[in-house]
């Protein structure tokens, strides 16, 4: 890792952590719940953890890395090839997605899992394999997800 990438993912870490722990100590102000099982400060706060904790590696590898001082890639290190069409048709599908649910096409296991499968099929490139494994993981989340919301934590989604 160059000199100057160590020092804004530094930075960028930093700041993330910062704003975490911000908005970590700001939920709890929120006000404490009346119906709901968990109340209406433990989603922020279970995010601002997450995070908080995704950010902290970050740091500590940029610390690492201007500790240890700048280091050359490999030779032998490529760069994969860029994929801008990929990126717009992730974006569309995401568009699609989101009108789908707010205009009640379709319920929300079905649509995050047609969602999913149909990402993981643009990422997957044909590969049969990630694919397969990608379904599974979109039916898990999809209908797992709407049980989980609207049994658990008693939310209805659309």
């Amino acid at each position: 890792m160059t000199r100057a990438a160590a020092v804004a993912n530094l930075l960028f870490g930093l700041l993330v952590v910062a704003a975490g722990s911000a908005l970590l100590a700001d939920s709890a102000r929120l006000p404490p719940p009346r119906f709901d099982i968990l109340g209406s400060a433990a989603v922020p706060r279970a995010l601002c953890v997450l995070v908080i904790a995704m950010a902290l590696p970050l740091v500590v590898r940029a610390a690492l890395a201007l500790r240890r001082g700048p280091s050359a890639p490999p030779p032998d290190a490529a760069l994969p090839p860029r994929r801008p069409a990929l990126a717009v048709a992730a974006f569309a599908l995401a568009c699609l997605y989101v009108a789908v649910l707010q205009n009640g096409w379709l319920g929300y296991g079905l649509a995050t899992a047609a969602f999913l499968i149909v990402l993981t099929g643009f990422l997957a490139g044909g590969r049969p394999k990630p694919l397969a494994i990608g379904a599974l993981v979109a039916v898990v989340l999809g209908f797992g997800g709407d049980y989980l919301f609207t049994s658990v934590f008693l939310i209805d989604l659309p």
